[in-house]
């Protein structure tokens, strides 16, 4: 039955909602809302192993294993994981660091460039953190893979090898130059290619051309003789220490050539065959030197002719002088220069005969004159480029400083003696052609060739010094040169010009220029040379004078330069230069000026090598004596007491020199003697003129002191100790004139500074035997004055009480050493006291201390035996008028009754 229409229309009906309700939710709804955060753990799902692992969960075991995969792209990931790795745990080169260097070190030859380029990456964050103590064991593997990647038969490989090449060298250079036996061979064969000639059976080397090269071949000469260049700086500086360093295999011997101890050489596991044949303990010295000169020699002789050629090919047609040149040729050019530079360093400081500078002269200086001096001074062309201007790597002035640096070196042999080396050639089969090539150049080249090239050398450099500005490198290479040139005997006229020149050039500086103090080498060197022809030049003297004046204007900058300055005026001073006079007179007063305090700014050591130079001073005028006195009483930034003990034992070694002297006469000698010893007096007595008072008159009542509490006692008194001791080393009649002069003027005053009695005391401890009856009076008076006020400043001044015993215990040493002066003390005191029994308890009081501590004095008991009867008397006098019966009970008192009656 069908449905109904009523129900149909049921069906479509919309359910009304009352507004502002809502539907009821179910009782049994499950709410499955949830909020969440994400949570980094960088290591969360790290494995637990022992070693430690990269991001990629490799350990060092898998990285190994990676590296000879035969994919490129594992391979490189192997090399990017052990930079990571050793980045993040150096420590672990300490245990691996044998198989990473022997496994990455078979990749030098890979034939992938990024496989290549990641292995310079790792060794450049691998041997920054390893010394060379570990890892010259393994180092003869890595010098054997770098050698096939040298040789190796693609160019991309030989070119890669330069570069790690040059990471190895800038971390382990000794090592490198250890093992020049195998590479030098190897810049060879980088440029060359050896080929038997058909007439002889030795083989000969020429450049070699790949047309399928990315690099031009200049270019790529360039880049290995820029590695050449590098080596041989590593070995000269290695040379210079003494050591041999060219080897002829692998396992370099090193030999120190200083060293007297036999060498004995320790076996490989390699050489235990030969243990039958025995073990000789002898010098290997000669025999390791003999084979490394050998090869060396033979190395130098296959490169020249490759040198030469190399210049031949990008030198201009054009000869005459200032030949333009491409910056690329000059680029090479100056290379080449680079490499002779150091191959005459090298020589040079080779101490066999087969290889020595005179030897490479020999060798090469036809060639030299011929082709590299043609043309010369050179220039170079350089391009208009648009866009951004870019810096010339290669400048004109850089390439002829080179070419005369080596012109220089072969002209100071050519010039000088003639090539002795080449007869103390041993009779080796090389040997034997080196002589006869030595001898085919040596006369090719004739002495007018190296008096025409000499003198343009000289011209070049008087015009570049001159008219150009100098950049610091420039002038060092200009000085080099010159350090050459002026040892020539046959040069002497062309020196003196450029010396002028270098002077002018001194002048032009300013006075804190580093270039001045570069210039200051040229005049060491001259001074150091027994050249008279150069030291008395004009320039020469100029520059010596103006030291001096030179020195006070930087003497607040670096002290390095101002102790090469006092360490040059010492010699032209040991010399006797004359211009050292004149420029130490002008400037003297400057130096010693306390108010500009030049002097003060240097240091100690600087000081004492500055007060050495007075020595040589002919004449010192008072005014430097009271410039001097005046820094030694500076109450600031005063002179230490060592320094003033050097300057007092110079100035009187210079004032007994002056007396002995014949060449100087009679009134200059009284002069400079009487301004010393004033000079002397002053320092002794530590006090000016004015600060002695107007009050003379009677010393009977003793003499009255002025203290200071702000000196500082102890430097004053130090300093008159020095100045007596000093007076002590001269001639008795020099010291005994002194008294006459301080003494008497001086005890004509009833008040003086105490710093000034006490070095009066110091002075007669001394003189004590030239006094007569009259100075040993007034010096008793003293005294007692003295113990009297000591002992007073000693009770009121109570932080400074130390300095006053100690100066208590000088006066009593001082009368202790004379008879006559401490039996006037005692009597002196004895009647003080009885003076003022009834006048003034305080005194009587004071004196009586000064008596107890007098007669308790070790070294009084020989004085006090003639008084012994006044002292007794004293007691039953002050018993007998003593009008206050306190006085008999005070310590002070009682103490001193005892002390006097236990003397016998």
């Amino acid at each position: 039955m069908g449905k109904s229409k009523k129900n149909r229309q049921k069906d479509f009906q919309k359910v009304k909602l009352k507004v502002g309700k809502r539907l009821p939710k179910g009782q049994n709804v499950t709410n499955t809302s949830f909020k969440s955060h994400s949570v980094q753990i960088r290591e969360q799902l790290k494995t637990s192993t022992d070693l430690p692992s990269t991001k990629r969960k490799l350990n060092i075991n898998d990285l190994l294993g990676q590296l000879h995969h035969y994919n490129i792209s594992v391979r490189h990931d192997a090399l990017v994981g052990l930079r990571e790795l050793t980045t993040e745990h150096p420590a672990i080169l300490n245990t691996h660091l044998p198989d990473i260097l022997e496994k990455t070190s078979t990749l030098f030859v890979d034939k992938d460039n990024v496989v290549r380029q990641a292995i310079m990456k790792l060794l450049k964050n691998i041997f920054p953190n390893v010394s060379t103590t570990q890892i010259q064991p393994f180092f003869p593997i890595l010098v054997a893979h770098l050698c096939c990647a040298m040789t190796h038969i693609f160019d991309d490989v030989r070119a890669d090898s330069l570069a790690i090449l040059d990471i190895t060298l800038d971390n382990f250079p000794e090592l490198v130059t250890k093992n020049s036996g195998q590479l030098l061979q190897n810049f060879l064969d980088l440029i060359s290619k050896s080929s038997n000639t058909s007439s002889s059976s030795s083989q000969t080397r020429t450049l070699s051309v790949n047309p399928n090269s990315k690099l031009s071949s200049q270019k790529w000469r360039i880049k290995v003789l820029e590695r050449l260049h590098n080596f041989l700086s590593a070995v000269v500086r290695n040379a210079s220490d003494g050591k041999v360093e060219i080897s002829t295999s692998g396992a370099t011997l090193t030999v120190n050539q200083d060293s007297d101890c036999p060498y004995i050489q320790l076996i490989g596991y390699d050489h235990v065959s030969h243990l039958h044949e025995g073990f000789k303990l002898r010098s290997q010295e000669s025999t390791e030197a003999s084979a490394a000169t050998e090869h060396l020699s033979m190395f130098i002789e296959n490169l020249l002719p490759l040198l030469t050629s190399s210049w031949m090919e990008v030198k201009p047609d054009d000869t005459t002088q200032g030949a333009a040149l491409s910056e690329e040729a000059a680029t090479l050019m100056l290379r080449i220069l680079g490499v002779l530079h150091l191959l005459c360093q090298l020589v040079t400081s080779s101490s066999q005969d087969q290889v020595s500078l005179s030897w490479l002269c020999g060798l090469y200086m036809a060639d030299f004159n011929q082709y590299f001096m043609a043309g010369f001074p050179y220039s170079i062309h350089t391009s208009v480029r648009k866009g951004k201007q870019q810096k010339q790597e290669v400048t004109s002035t850089q390439l002829n400083l080179a070419l005369c640096y080596v012109m220089a070196q072969f002209l100071s042999v050519q010039n000088g003696k003639s090539l002795q080396s080449t007869a103390a050639l041993s009779h080796t089969s090389a040997a034997r052609k080196l002589k006869r090539a030595a001898r085919k150049q040596k006369s090719a080249v004739t002495q007018l060739d190296c008096a025409a090239q000499l003198k343009n050398v000289n011209t070049f450099l008087v015009e570049l010094v001159s008219h150009e500005k100098l950049s610091t490198p420039n002038l060092e290479d200009v000085l080099s040169i010159v350090h050459v040139l002026i040892k020539e005997e046959n040069n002497i006229e062309s020196a003196v010009n450029i010396l002028d020149t270098l002077f002018d050039l001194f002048t032009r500086c300013h006075h804190l220029s580093g270039d001045r103090v570069l210039l200051l080498d040229i005049l060491d060197t001259i001074l150091l040379m027994d050249n008279h022809d150069l030291l008395g030049s004009d320039a020469v003297c100029q520059w010596i004078k103006i030291l001096p004046s030179w020195l006070v204007a930087i003497s607040n900058t670096n002290e390095e330069t101002v102790c090469k300055i006092v360490r040059m005026l010492q010699t032209a001073a040991s010399i006797q230069h004359f211009a050292f006079v004149s420029g130490i007179e002008e400037a003297l007063l400057d130096i010693l000026d306390a108010e500009r305090g030049v002097f003060n700014k240097f240091s100690p050591s600087v000081q004492i090598s500055i007060l050495e130079l007075f020595y040589r001073v002919p004449r010192f005028s008072r005014m430097c004596y009271g410039a001097i006195l005046t820094m030694c009483h500076a109450k600031e930034h005063n002179l230490s007491l060592p320094v003033v003990q050097h300057l007092l034992n110079i100035l009187a070694r210079r004032c007994e020199r002056l007396v002995s002297s014949d060449s100087v006469s009679r009134i200059e000698q009284l002069e400079e003697t009487g301004a010393f010893v004033s000079f002397i007096l002053s320092l002794m007595l530590a006090a000016p003129h004015e600060e002695l008072g107007q009050d003379r008159g009677t010393i009977e009542t003793g003499y009255k002191f002025t203290s200071d509490s702000a000196l500082d006692y102890t430097r004053y008194l130090s300093l008159s100790k020095m100045s007596v001791s000093t007076l002590q080393e001269l001639s008795q009649v020099i010291a005994g004139n002194t008294l006459a002069v301080t003494l008497k003027p001086l005890m004509a005053h009833t008040s003086l500074p105490l710093q000034t009695a006490m070095s009066l005391i110091y002075y007669s401890t001394i003189y004590r035997s030239t006094f007569d009856s009259s100075t040993t009076h007034q010096m008793a008076t003293l005294c007692s004055s003295l113990l009297r006020h000591l002992l007073s400043i000693e009770e009121t001044n109570v932080e400074k009480c130390n300095i006053w015993r100690d100066l208590y215990q000088d006066v009593l040493t001082m009368i202790s050493t004379c008879d006559a002066i401490a039996v006037q003390v005692l009597t002196s005191l004895i009647n003080i006291v009885k003076e003022n029994i009834s006048s003034d308890r305080d005194e009587m009081r004071t004196f009586c201390l000064v008596l107890k501590t007098f007669l308790r004095h070790s070294a009084m008991s020989p004085h006090i035996q003639p008084v012994v009867h006044q002292l007794q008397s004293l007691v039953e006098y002050v018993h007998n008028h003593t009008s206050d019966s306190n006085t008999l009970q005070d310590s002070w008192w009682t103490d001193l009754k005892y002390d006097i009656s236990i003397l016998k």
